[in-house]
């Protein structure tokens, strides 16, 4: 059973590192004028922490049963729309600046330790079945 499930891992784990690869080569691609390599990096891990890394988060809490690679890809989209309905609230209702967007996937991160920790401490308290 574990070897079955560690196979999976080392699936998953493969096709995710090949999609980052093939993503930071089509930017490569993209921006070939660009003399900066630094510069196309740092765009690259933008793009990663501002709209992927909080898409994926928020995936995987609502959605156990996809597969990661599954999350990864969706979580393009997901997390634009996310972090562009967030800005429109907190700009429009409460005042906020645009500015503090780079603070609401660090937000997300915080939201979802608090839920698995969370998580893991009410599956400690349920009794186990015999």
């Amino acid at each position: 059973m574990s070897l079955i499930r560690l196979k999976n891992v080392n699936r998953n784990a493969v096709r995710i590192s090949g999609f980052f690869i093939l993503m930071f080569l089509f930017f490569l691609i993209i921006f070939y004028k660009e003399r900066n390599i630094f510069l196309i990096f740092k765009f690259y891990f933008g793009l990663i922490y501002l709209f992927i890394l909080p898409g994926f988060l928020i995936l995987s809490l609502l959605f156990n049963k996809l597969c990661a690679f599954d999350r990864l890809l969706l979580s393009l989209p997901f997390g634009t729309a996310l972090i562009g309905v967030f800005t429109f609230l907190f700009y429009t209702y409460f005042g906020i600046k645009v500015k503090t967007v780079l603070y609401f996937p660090l937000l997300i991160f915080l939201f979802y330790l608090v839920v698995k920790i969370k998580g893991k401490l009410s599956n400690k308290n349920k009794p186990q079945p015999i």
